[in-house]
């Protein structure tokens, strides 16, 4: 007889060392009780979050890289802009410190949106609806009341997208945010 998922038509050669040396190797050990960490961020492997799953006791639900998380373009407010910038995110202006001396040098300055527009960009990107399906999903995997902690990587948002997360995961969910490096 064949292997799993081979059809049924040969054996399925077993793994490589290379291979099963790739998968994490978790802790064994007796379950903690503690939180559940989901995490947010970072790149597609999440070393960081490998990292943490492998400490005794850690508990690890979900793990969401950062181009799971979408954001929508923010195109209105800003302080009267109208545009988004490249990557979708607030567009920026040039501005001179002192505008009377033309000789002082132009800096660009980013336009911060307001938490109601961060919030929508969450919501009309896809990001919040990803976030929320990961939170739904841990809570079934290790129980409804499990205390479920976010774990955001900070390089991965800009400051008023790790504050558009934060907000959507306390306010409406009642997890606790942590944040690394």
């Amino acid at each position: 007889g064949g292997g799993a998922g081979d059809g049924g038509g040969g054996n399925t050669p077993p793994p490589s060392r290379e291979a099963a040396g790739a998968a994490p190797m978790l802790s064994s050990g007796p379950v903690s009780s503690g939180p559940v960490l989901i995490g947010v961020g970072g790149g597609h492997y999440a070393p960081g979050m490998g990292d943490l799953a492998r400490k005794p006791g850690v508990r690890v639900g979900h793990i969401l890289a950062r181009y799971a998380i979408q954001f929508a373009p923010i195109a209105e407010g800003l302080g009267g802009a109208s545009a988004a910038g490249a990557d979708g995110g607030p567009a920026s202006i040039s501005v001179r410190a002192d505008e009377s001396s033309p000789a002082e040098p132009v800096r660009e300055v980013a336009l911060v949106p307001t938490e109601e527009e961060a919030a929508r960009s969450l919501h009309e990107g896809g990001g919040a609806a990803t976030v929320l399906a990961a939170i739904h999903a841990t809570r079934r995997a290790f129980g409804s009341e499990v205390e479920l902690e976010i774990e955001l990587d900070k390089r991965s948002f800009e400051p008023w997208q790790r504050e558009a997360v934060a907000q959507l995961v306390c306010r409406q969910q009642g997890c606790k945010v942590r944040g690394r490096r």
